[in-house]
């Protein structure tokens, strides 16, 4: 029973994150037009877009680790 619960939670994290992903993706254009709109530099905008990318990939990792924890508890 525990397996189970522990994998509900797994899953359930996991679909958490992926949303954010997407969610993050979806801001990306709408950063952009915000900060040029703003009249705020080339170079701030560039840095709020690979902000946005890096913690994209950190989550990707994230939703890695979740997977490979649901593999190894699935083989047991």
């Amino acid at each position: 029973m525990e397996k189970i619960e522990k994998q509900k939670k797994l899953e359930k994290e996991r679909a958490y994150f992926i949303c954010l992903i997407i969610f993050l993706g979806l801001f990306i254009p709408t950063c952009l037009s915000l900060t040029s709109r703003l009249g705020l530099p080339v170079l701030l905008q560039a840095a709020c877009f690979f902000a946005i990318l890096i913690t994209m990939a950190m989550l990707h990792m994230r939703v890695q680790k979740i997977e490979s924890s649901l593999v190894q508890l699935k083989s047991r």
